[in-house]
């Protein structure tokens, strides 16, 4: 694991990205000089002053960040100079909640799947973060938005931030890891790593998600941390459950492991959640009959509880009975989601009649095609 997590940044950054020594200019500061060195090296090691992360972090950007520190430095050291800077003076700091009213805004223009909107209130979000200095924010943002450029790529909507889509993942990468580095987040969880792994599960970097969710695991492990241990194992079976990685049985392996732990810290939800993906796994594999047990033991632990996310179940028995071609169940699913639609909540009736106009435009494409 230790060798694949060296590969990290090296994917991330590519050596053809990274500045050399002889690359940097030299930047002045009033009547101070500054050359920043910056080396390109396969891997630079970290050491890492938390007794939480026994190992070392692998980065090839450790020198830039030493640079940025020493610049922030001189910069204090010459207030009296302040006439002779080509930068304005320090503004004084916003109130921090404007950051989260942003995210607010932008979070509900993305639950009313409204993504370009989405994405430009989370840009406004990123630069408020970027002027507060505060990294592991921003790099949330810039993952987010990461995440909804490939999405807008994959249905082919024209969007100036598909062209941005690797700039802002690299970004992300780069602020999460100089957060942990930079001591300043001395509350670090597994989740944080997992965020990572996410990340690049979703736009198809598996090895690189496996390496962060190995992290996350360990860390669980270490800190005792069950309920983060069963989360990253459910995570890693729902990656190494596709068919383009381990298969079905390695990703029951990791269901199971999953679950057991669940079942032992007795929270129903975790263990809803195993059989929910579980369900997920089956039906890309085209085994409907297994994915509907799945669905099944999720659906009466989520409806035993009134948790919302049994309303996604219920589109999941629809969706799924109609790719099984079981017309009848489909047909009474369809109802009862129409029953349900009143009530839901707003995050999963968005949910619902997103999918819902999703195959509308998928109908009526076939029947111009035909």
């Amino acid at each position: 694991m230790k060798e694949v997590v060296k590969e990290i940044v090296k994917s991330v950054i590519g050596k053809d990205d990274v500045a050399t020594s002889e690359s940097v200019s030299t930047a002045r500061v009033g009547d101070i000089e500054v050359k920043p060195v910056i080396k390109v090296e396969p891997v630079i090691t970290v050491e890492i002053n938390n007794p939480s992360l026994q190992e070392n972090l692998p980065l090839q950007v450790v020198d830039l960040y030493k640079t940025l520190d020493k610049g922030a430095s001189v910069l204090s050291n010459v207030k009296e100079k302040q006439s002779e800077l080509t930068i304005d003076p320090p503004k004084k700091r916003k109130d921090t909640s404007h950051g989260a009213m942003l995210r607010e805004t932008a979070d509900e223009a993305l639950a009313d799947n409204r993504i370009e909107d989405a994405l430009q209130h989370y840009e406004e979000c990123a630069k408020f973060y970027g002027k507060e200095n505060k990294d592991f924010e921003r790099a949330t943002v810039l993952a987010r938005m990461s995440i909804l450029a490939n999405i807008q790529k994959k249905h082919k909507v024209e969007s100036p931030y598909i062209a941005k889509e690797s700039r802002f993942r690299n970004t992300a990468l780069l602020l999460y890891i100089k957060a942990l580095v930079s001591g300043k987040y001395d509350k670090f969880t597994p989740q944080e790593f997992i965020g990572l792994g996410e990340l690049e599960s979703r736009i198809g970097n598996y090895d690189n998600a496996l390496a962060y969710y190995e992290i996350a695991k360990e860390f669980s492990e270490n800190t005792e941390n069950y309920q983060a241990l069963a989360n990253v194992l459910r995570l890693i079976g729902i990656m190494e459950g596709k068919a383009e990685r381990g298969g079905r049985a390695i990703g029951n392996k990791y269901f199971a492991e999953s679950r057991s732990i669940y079942i032992d810290i007795e929270d129903d939800f975790g263990i809803a959640r195993t059989y929910e993906a579980q369900g997920d796994m089956e039906r890309g594999h085209e085994d409907y009959e297994n994915a509907i047990a799945h669905y099944k033991e999720a659906w009466a632990i989520y409806k035993a509880a009134g948790d919302a996310r049994m309303y996604f179940i219920a589109w999941h028995f629809y969706d799924t009975y109609k790719l099984a071609e079981n017309v009848s169940m489909a047909q009474y699913w369809k109802e009862e989601i129409d029953k349900m639609l009143p009530e839901m909540p707003k995050q999963q009736s968005n949910f619902v009649l997103g999918r819902r106009n999703i195959e509308k435009k998928k109908t009526e494409s076939q029947d111009s095609e035909s």
